[in-house]
């Protein structure tokens, strides 16, 4: 049908709509304009009076909705199904016509009263009606989303308040609790639990924290006891079940969306423990992973977006990891529905730890996972790929990246590079993805072909690019520091070695040396307090940083007795708590590890620094014990270090034999852990640090012939191949070992 002709319809519809007003022939009016109602999209056409008329009379019905005629239902019914159908056309172009149209005072108000009064007659309020005013709530949602100008509309928001009433009712919370598998929901029910959970669920506006906040004080707890006795059955649900789960999930997601209502979800593990029940479902799993579009792959999508909305919660992310199967995500990797797929990726990055890439069939999927990722982002006018925005994919990165096995995959896949564009192209916000770019490469340092690649002369300009970082008085502090840690890291290691050598400890002016994550500074503060209240001479930071960030470190440890590695998730992926414990690991100081978080254990790099010592773990024995572990351990220290001590340079690092060879059984274990080397377990399993030196040595007098040695024994204790590419690691990080 032309332009014309859809206004001449109107027109006709118009004159017929002002001649007679009776539900009967508006019926018929409105059932003319449905039937070319999807063509109804111009500015002109929309703002024209039949609508404005039309909306007139939906508020009429709806201010007295407990006392409609079967007529005045019908006709509600109509308005309602002719304007869900229009709104499916909105655009740029017609947005401003629908708002004028639709955000009126005295339509929103009478949405609004109904909100308010239909609880108590829930039950018995016309099903027609029920559905209508669901419609409505959809439409408005379409209208508002992601259109921040229209969201935070005065009228709009006077719907917020009562549709949290409806969710946070004792309604809304028998409806769920009273849920089975031979559950269907009513109409009625489908409102509370479906209509008003997803419109609350969308806004996003300027209250959107406060919302969160207001409606976490009393419904947190209730959805923590319906999910925990929901998901007990989760092999038994049926569609109702699988919907309710699903919308609970819209509204928990608003949780992970700011820092005061992640840490309010800390409260309700429980919740985080029910989804998890729910990702797990080996019932779920099956269509999950046969099919693309079904109820139980949209449920398992909205569980799984509800926790990757956490990855920024180092604390609730460590609950995961410590708590659950990460082999769940492995699983869901392989989903048929691809934002699923994209979801456990993400989420995979930040709660793997090495055992779990030790133990994946290919470890170097996930890496590809997120170099293509980061590829289509950088080529993208909106810096986004299906992985999700470029800073929140090297967010993801950058977790990842603590592990070798990781960084190996990148060199190997050419990402350094892409990480060099990232850092440096002027298009990239300087603090989301400059500052992260270059936080990932002050990473990759630590693996030394990563460092070898990064030294090249093809790469004179990146070098250029940091230098010029460092002396610039740029505001970003962290992306400052990373271009420092870069270039310290990148230092011929001969020069660093002498340098080293050649200063000497006689100034030590410190008993102690705190190295900690910023993120444990709580605790790591009042366990500074507590030192320094016991007389001990403590270097801290936040009290002793001049100039430098990398040098004040290098100094603070040569001048101090002891250092003591505050061990969480995030020191170990912070690429400047890495520096600080190898540096104080190669200059032999003295290394007291201790445990910031509850059940966190360090495994990788930070496993082998902190060896075969004991550690002292704060949350388990609570915080005056292991205060008093702690300064039984100092004392120690102490007291085992020669007195002269202070007088001999420290041991230069390109001698690093005598170490190694004082390694116990347990040491050549976290070496072999560290390092990747699980192949070669069998063979070094009952060795210390003295047998593996002369094995080190007799494998670089004659690398071939010990190489097929060490092969036919593990053949034959184990039945297994020794992998060259193993084979060569355990010479290459052991010689790292050795000669520093």
């Amino acid at each position: 049908m032309s332009a014309n002709a859809n206004s001449n319809q109107l027109e006709n519809c118009f004159l017929g709509w002002n001649k007679n007003e009776s539900p009967e022939t508006l019926c018929e009016i409105i059932r003319q304009l449905t039937s070319f109602s999807s063509q109804l999209k111009k500015p002109n056409q929309i703002s024209h009076e039949i609508f404005s008329n039309i909306i007139t009379v939906l508020t009429q019905i709806l201010n007295k909705w407990l006392a409609l005629s079967e007529q005045e239902i019908r006709l509600f019914k109509s308005i309602t199904d002719l304007l869900s159908t229009m709104i499916t056309a909105i655009d740029e172009q017609n947005v401003a016509a629908f708002k004028h149209l639709l955000l009126t005072k005295p339509f929103i108000k009478s949405i609004s009263a109904f909100l308010e009064h239909i609880l108590p007659k829930l039950s018995t309020v016309n099903c027609d009606v029920v559905e209508g005013v669901s419609k409505l709530l959809f439409m408005l949602d379409i209208l508002q989303y992601d259109r921040p100008d229209i969201t935070d509309d005065e009228n709009l928001l006077t719907l917020l308040d009562p549709v949290m009433k409806c969710i946070c009712s004792i309604n809304y919370f028998t409806i769920l609790t009273n849920l089975t598998a031979s559950t269907t929901l009513t109409i009625q029910e489908e409102f509370l639990v479906i209509t008003c959970s997803y419109y609350f669920s969308r806004y996003r506006g300027i209250y959107a924290e406060k919302l969160t906040n207001k409606l976490g004080d009393i419904m947190l707890k209730r959805f923590e006891q319906v999910l925990c006795q929901l998901t007990q059955t989760v092999s038994n649900w049926n569609e109702s079940m699988m919907k309710a789960v699903q919308y609970i999930s819209y509204v928990l997601r608003r949780f992970g969306e700011f820092d005061s209502t992640r840490k309010r979800l800390n409260g309700h593990l429980k919740i985080i423990d029910s989804i998890m029940m729910i990702l797990n479902s080996s019932h779920l799993h099956h269509q999950v992973l046969k099919q693309e579009q079904n109820v139980e792959t949209t449920l398992i999508y909205t569980a799984i977006w509800v926790l990757s909305s956490l990855e920024n919660d180092s604390e609730l992310t460590a609950y995961i990891k410590a708590n659950h199967n990460t082999q769940t995500f492995m699983t869901l990797t392989n989903a048929k529905y691809k934002p699923i797929q994209t979801y456990a990726y993400k989420i995979l990055a930040v709660v793997m730890n090495e055992d779990d890439i030790k133990q994946s069939d290919d470890p170097g999927k996930i890496t590809t996972v997120f170099i293509d990722f980061i590829k289509q982002a950088v080529d993208s006018q909106f810096q986004s790929s299906p992985g999700g925005k470029l800073t929140s994919l090297l967010y993801s990165l950058r977790a990842l990246v603590q592990h070798d096995q990781i960084k190996r995959e990148i060199v190997t896949q050419e990402g350094i590079h892409l990480l060099i564009k990232c850092a440096t192209d002027s298009k990239f916000n300087v603090f989301n993805i400059q500052q992260r770019a270059l936080e990932i490469i002050w990473s990759m340092t630590f693996l030394d072909s990563a460092a070898i690649e990064l030294r090249d002369a093809s790469n004179h300009q990146f070098i250029s690019y940091l230098k010029a970082i460092i002396s610039s008085n740029s505001s970003n502090v962290r992306r400052h520091e990373a271009a420092v840690g870069i270039i310290w890291k990148l230092k011929n290691k001969a020069d660093f070695s002498i340098a080293t050598a050649e200063k000497t400890t006689s100034n030590e002016e410190y008993d102690i040396m705190l190295s900690y994550s910023h993120q444990d500074k709580e605790l790591c503060y009042k366990i500074h307090k507590y030192l320094i209240d016991k007389q001990l001479r403590v270097w801290l930071d936040r009290d002793h940083m001049y100039g430098s960030t990398i040098q004040a470190m290098a100094n603070a440890i040569e001048k101090s007795k002891c250092v003591l590695l505050c061990m969480s998730e995030l020191y170990k992926t912070s690429p400047s708590c890495q520096s600080e414990a190898e540096f104080a690991h190669k200059t032999r100081r003295p290394i007291i590890p201790i445990i910031m978080r509850e059940k966190y254990r360090p495994d990788g790099w930070l496993s082998f620094i902190a060896g075969s010592r004991i550690y002292i773990d704060y949350p388990k024995l609570g915080f005056q014990p292991a205060c008093d572990k702690l300064i039984e351990d100092i004392h120690k220290q102490k007291s085992s270090t020669p007195l002269n001590h202070q007088h001999e340079p420290p041991l230069p690092l390109t001698s690093n034999t005598s170490c190694v060879q004082q390694w116990s059984y347990a040491d050549v274990l976290h070496f072999i852990d560290g390092a990747n080397l699980s192949a070669m377990k069998p063979l070094l399993g009952k060795v210390d640090g003295q047998e593996l030196f002369e094995l080190y040595k007799m494998c670089e007098l004659n690398s071939q012939q010990m190489y097929e040695s060490l092969k036919t024994e593990l053949f034959t204790l184990n039945n297994e191949i020794l992998p060259i590419n193993v084979y060569l690691r355990f010479i290459n990080q052991l010689r790292k070992e050795v000669n520093g």
